[in-house]
């Protein structure tokens, strides 16, 4: 915007750095910046013209190639589908007041004011243009996020409509950080504390930037005040019960694990390989490999109902994915472990979680033997068997070998990732495998 009004190469500079971060952050941010041109084209049509669009244009095309690393893979291993219900959507009026009273939903409630304060604020600004397409973005965010439209409801049940209340809820900042910069343009140093201080707060208060700032400073001990006392039970119950031999199948949910995500924390926290997580509605084909309910719909295990699930074809795939224990939560989930004593044992219990063992030996080779230890981004292989090997790892392509050896996909099942496969091992008998 700012350049298109002032055509200066710093402008494009600042687009283009806000462009690639914003994209970094989350791939709709481009979608985002369609609907702010979008409204601007509606009330200053004559203003995009191929002159002043042209830098625009080129660096729009760097933001995405800056971010190849991260899209290329994602669009190779997508996978799409279509989910069943518009999450993050209130169902009309009655669920709308519902989340509004709910207690401890603070953050739904700042978004929506500051949205809804939004337009006042812009009724302020001088440039009449941005008034309107600002005005018509957070009006659209809103459209987005309340109402719906059966002709574009496949579209809205992928991109989570309320979440686009975070657009006139940034503005509301940006236009608020405008006005109080005004007020305190003779103070620029109160500004600067204030700012200052909420930066302190966030770093202080904040038990994300905690848990960040500890795994970056690679701290032996992760401080876990913060963490729900139930959570930190089943994560001791899991060290207590598990070990590295083999891993451990957890049913992924978002509101079963004490409303948090900590399937995703699971992993830093107890040291343990998990097949389910870190997400449960991933669109990439790796999440194959996973164990999840979602809502009201019934358990997915490896990409199958757990109703139509057999218990040999499970068996098969614990065996396939090194899997010796499992973490069940949903009420259907439970009673399919339990009908079959054979097979899983019932270790403990924490909340809603139960704690299954699984039969069978441990072991993280389809083919072949040794000793496997795993790290990110890499795979370390020691006393390997001589002749051919296959790891119960997921191959991908771009894999590296020290010593160079000969690696490829090996299927099995129904997994659509394939396996890692090393050929005719002779002489080398330990290897490292990396990205």
């Amino acid at each position: 915007y700012l350049y298109l009004k002032d055509p200066k190469l710093k402008h494009i500079f600042s687009y283009m750095l806000v462009g690639v971060l914003g994209f970094l952050i989350h791939p709709l941010f481009i979608f985002v910046l369609g609907l702010f041109f979008f409204a601007y084209l509606v009330f200053e049509p004559g203003f995009f013209t191929f002159k002043k669009l042209k830098n625009p244009f080129i660096a729009s095309l760097g933001i995405i190639m800056i971010n190849f690393f991260w899209l290329i893979p994602l669009v190779a291993s997508l996978k799409y589908y279509q989910p069943d219900n518009v999450f993050l959507q209130p169902p009309g009026a009655k669920a709308l007041i519902e989340s509004f009273i709910k207690p401890g939903n603070i953050v739904f409630n700042l978004l929506f004011l500051s949205g809804l304060l939004c337009p006042f604020l812009l009724g302020k600004e001088r440039d009449k243009a941005l008034y309107r397409s600002f005005g018509l973005l957070s009006l659209a965010c809103f459209i987005i996020a309340y109402l719906k439209f059966p002709f574009i409801g496949h579209i809205l049940s992928n991109i989570e409509p309320v979440r686009f209340l975070i657009i006139p809820a940034v503005l509301t900042v940006i236009l608020l950080a405008r006005l109080l910069s005004r007020y305190f343009a003779k103070k620029a140093w109160v500004l600067a504390g204030v700012i200052i201080i909420l930066l302190l707060m966030q770093i202080v208060i904040c038990p994300s930037s905690n848990f960040f700032f500890s795994i970056c400073l690679e701290n032996e001990k992760i401080d876990h005040y913060w963490i729900n006392k139930k959570t930190e039970e089943l994560a001791g119950l899991i060290r207590e019960l598990t070990d590295k031999s083999a891993r451990i199948l957890i049913e992924d949910s978002p509101h079963r694990f004490h409303n948090s995500n900590i399937v995703s924390l699971l992993p830093a926290l107890t040291d343990r390989e998990y097949i389910g997580g870190p997400y449960v509605y991933p669109k990439i084909k790796h999440h194959f490999a996973s164990f999840s309910s979602s809502w009201d719909l019934k358990p997915t295990l490896f990409d199958s109902s757990i109703d139509n699930m057999s218990i040999n074809k499970l068996m098969q795939y614990l065996e396939l994915y090194n899997i010796k224990w499992a973490i069940v939560n949903s009420a259907q989930a439970k009673d399919f472990f339990k009908n079959h004593p054979d097979k899983f044992k019932p270790l403990a219990s924490s909340d809603r979680q139960e704690i299954f063992s699984v039969e069978g030996d441990a072991s993280y080779f389809i083919k072949g033997k040794g000793i496997i230890k795993a790290g990110l981004g890499r795979i370390d292989i020691s006393q390997a068997s001589k002749g051919d090997i296959i790891i119960k790892y997921h191959y991908y392509e771009p894999f590296k070998t020290e010593p160079q050896v000969e690696i490829e996909r090996a299927d099995y099942l129904e997994d659509p990732i394939g396996f890692i496969k090393i050929k005719n091992l002779q002489g080398h008998r330990d290897i490292q495998i990396y990205q």
